[in-house]
């Protein structure tokens, strides 16, 4: 509506005068609507992030967005989805990251009440899923907090480290879809941040061409039963042990 209203001198609709109404009709209705997302069934949450991202382009849609539009509902309402802290529902920390992402990127918050939000939401809950949620949500919407955002790029680090095998194969999926809209460029970007955790330039050959996927789940495999029969022997800190030098 907003586009038919600002494109109403090419399309000779100048009759369409009840277009404004109706599209602050449907806004308001939208911001009313906004608190419930964080709700949202499995199934419906990438149109969710989808949703939230599309409000945020109607916003920064110029000036007959402005004139038309009361963008401090939308605000308070993205405010009100983070104090609920409704932390048991499934979907509730990817719909929190991506408001977090919002408002970071509208200067709504700032630099330490972001990373007082990753670091609560990345160390401060046990489950994985959760964790690579709120990731996924806050990279939706502010990307570049994956590579300008040393205090996400630092607890992501630390909390990876610390899973283990079975834990971070479980976690991958998730944590790929998270990382998924991140371009080559961008992805550089955030493997030199890491790299410089651990003093390094780069972290050399991202991708490996040279492995098929029938061979890296045969090693994946191997090693499991590998580590099983340590275990089962007592044996497994040979492995720490290693790991220590």
């Amino acid at each position: 509506m907003l586009l038919l209203w600002q494109s109403r001198e090419p399309l000779e609709a100048h009759s369409l005068k009840e277009v404004p109404a109706l599209l602050q009709a449907a806004y308001q209705r939208s911001c009313y609507l906004v608190p419930g997302m964080a709700q949202c069934p499995e199934e419906e949450l990438a149109a969710t992030l989808d949703a939230l991202v599309s409000i945020r382009e109607l916003l920064s849609a110029g000036a007959s967005a402005e004139e038309l539009l009361d963008q401090q509902l939308f605000w308070e309402a993205a405010e009100r989805v983070l104090k609920a802290q409704n932390h048991g529902h499934p979907t509730y920390g990817t719909i929190s990251g991506a408001i977090a992402g919002l408002l970071f990127s509208a200067s709504r918050i700032d630099q330490s009440q972001l990373d007082e939000l990753v670091v609560g939401y990345l160390r401060g809950i046990s489950d994985s899923q959760k964790r690579v949620g709120f990731l996924r949500g806050l990279l939706k919407t502010c990307r570049e907090a994956a590579w300008q955002n040393l205090q996400l790029v630092q607890s992501l680090n630390e909390i990876i480290a610390g899973w283990d095998e079975k834990e971070f194969i479980s976690a991958l999926p998730s944590l790929r879809l998270a990382l998924a809209d991140l371009t080559p460029r961008e992805t550089d970007k955030v493997a030199s941040r890491v790299a410089g955790l651990y003093g390094k330039d780069q972290l050399g050959e991202l991708v490996q061409y040279r492995t098929t996927e029938g061979e890296l789940e045969f090693n994946r495999r191997l090693t499991e039963l590998v580590l099983e029969a340590l275990a089962r022997d007592g044996l497994t800190h040979w492995i720490e042990d290693e790991g220590n030098e």
